[in-house]
C-alpha cells in the first residue's frame, strides 16, 4: 500500500469521524431544543398561573370583577384602580407569551389556548375600556394582534370565569 492509499484511507477515516460527529451534534441541538421549548412551556404555565391567584385567593377582589368587568361605572376608583392593575399583570404575562411565539419558544396553538383564558375579558365593558386606556403601554404588534383577534370576532364574548352567578341550581 502506497503512502497515497494511506493518506486517502486516512481521508475518508475523518470525513466518516466528521460526519459521525455532525449527526451527534445535529441529536443533541435537536435535544435541546426540545428541552427549552419544554422549559419555556412551564415557565409560560406557572406565569399564567398567577393570573388567578389573587383572584381565588381573595374575595373582595373576585366580587370586585363579577361586579365590574359587566358594569364598570358601579366601581369606586378603588375598585377600578385594582381591577386594572391585575389586568396589566394579566397582559403583560400574555404579551410574554406572545413574544416567545414571535422567539418560536411556543407554537401557535399553545399561544392561542394561553390567550383564550384571558384575552376574552377584553369582549366585557371593562375590559374594552380598560384596554382602550390602557394599550398604549404595550408592544404594538401584540396590541394589533389582539384588536385584529376581537375586530375579527374570534373570541368567545362571555369569558369562563363570568359564566357563574350567586343563583342556587334549579
Amino acid at each position: 500500500m502506497s503512502i497515497q492509499d494511506m493518506g486517502s484511507i486516512a481521508e475518508l477515516i475523518a470525513a466518516l469521524a466528521t460526519l459521525a460527529t455532525l449527526i451527534y451534534l445535529a441529536i443533541q441541538v435537536r435535544q435541546n431544543t426540545r428541552a427549552i421549548t419544554s422549559a419555556t412551556f412551564q415557565n409560560i404555565t406557572a406565569e399564567m398561573g398567577k393570573n388567578v391567584e389573587p383572584i381565588s385567593a381573595n374575595a373582595d377582589l373576585a366580587a370586585i370583577m363579577v361586579k365590574g368587568f359587566p358594569n364598570p361605572d358601579c366601581l369606586s376608583a378603588e375598585e377600578r384602580l385594582r381591577l386594572s392593575s391585575v389586568l396589566v399583570g394579566s397582559f403583560r404575562r400574555m404579551e410574554s407569551v406572545y413574544v416567545q411565539n414571535k422567539l418560536g419558544s411556543i407554537d401557535d396553538e399553545l399561544q392561542t389556548g394561553f390567550e383564550l383564558s384571558l384575552v376574552t375579558l377584553l369582549t366585557t365593558p371593562f375590559g374594552a375600556q380598560w384596554w382602550s386606556d390602557a394599550k398604549v403601554t404595550f408592544y404594538e404588534p401584540f396590541v394589533n394582534h389582539l384588536d385584529k383577534r376581537v375586530e375579527r370576532g374570534e373570541l368567545p364574548t362571555t369569558h369562563p370565569s363570568m359564566l357563574y352567578d350567586d343563583k342556587p341550581p334549579i
